[in-house]
């Protein structure tokens, strides 16, 4: 077992896999903040004249990824069981990509009427479906080339990569809020929170580049040399392990609570 210096390999591992993880919870706690406050004046409140149902229906559309999170997780975990985990990592960040861009062009409800929340509660699905295989897929990844370099502590490093996700959360509440005070709310409303999209969506085909130049697990490419892949690795979970998973994910409530 090796001390906590990581190798070359692992530590370009950590921030290929962290980097991408942080922009999906930028991306996601970014439009937190847009939906109670910029979404609410451009799009809600003139679809939904009753200020309560308005305020309902954005928070909806926020929550509306946690409902598909878990498709994610069983589609996106899936294919890294049976395609490999690099490609469908990058696959991961394309639909966040395609998230934050559709989010950041979306036309108000003053232009295009009720589609505008329509095409919002779209592009909410599929960063919802891309944050699902992200995080459990990049864990997986990071996990199994640190162990493929010799490192051992796998639970310490598993945290610095959970740490890029914490500071994806900081990051899009300090660049919304600061923003937002430092323009003027004419200009903020108008084109400033889209620039935070785009800005984002940028960092976004930065991390999938280099996940993309980076190499696929070892264990991995060790059990598709051998034939020990499962036809349906997900289903298989399911089937035999259906009571952990459903412990795991309800003990997740207390965070996205």
């Amino acid at each position: 077992m090796r001390s906590l210096e990581l190798s070359g390999t692992a530590k370009r591992a950590v921030l290929a896999a962290g980097l991408g993880t942080m922009m999906d919870y930028y991306d996601f706690l970014l439009a937190a903040n847009a939906a109670g406050t910029v979404w609410l004046s451009l799009y809600f409140k003139p679809a939904f004249k009753i200020p309560s149902l308005a305020l309902s229906i954005a928070i909806l559309t926020y929550a509306i990824s946690y409902v598909v999170r878990p498709l994610g997780a069983f589609i996106f975990g899936h294919m890294g069981d049976r395609m490999g985990r690099q490609s469908t990592l990058v696959l991961t960040l394309l639909l966040a990509f395609i998230s934050m861009v559709g989010m950041g062009a979306t036309p108000t409800y003053a232009q295009i009427g009720v589609y505008s929340v329509i095409l919002l509660m779209l592009f909410r699905l599929i960063l919802g479906l891309s944050f699902g295989g992200e995080w459990g897929g990049g864990a997986t990844w990071v996990s199994e080339l640190l162990m493929a370099n010799g490192v051992g502590e796998l639970g310490y490093w598993g945290g610095v990569y959970q740490a890029f996700g914490t500071a994806g959360i900081a990051l899009a509440s300090l660049a919304f809020s600061l923003t937002s005070i430092l323009m003027p709310t004419g200009a903020f409303y108008a084109w400033g929170w889209r620039i935070l999209f785009y800005i984002g969506a940028v960092v976004i085909v930065v991390a999938a580049i280099i996940r993309y130049r980076f190499i696929e697990s070892p264990i991995f490419m060790e059990l598709a040399k051998g034939g020990k892949l499962l036809r349906q690795p997900a289903a298989a979970v399911l089937r035999r392990e259906w009571g952990k998973v459903l412990l795991l994910a309800l003990s997740w409530l207390y965070i996205t609570a």
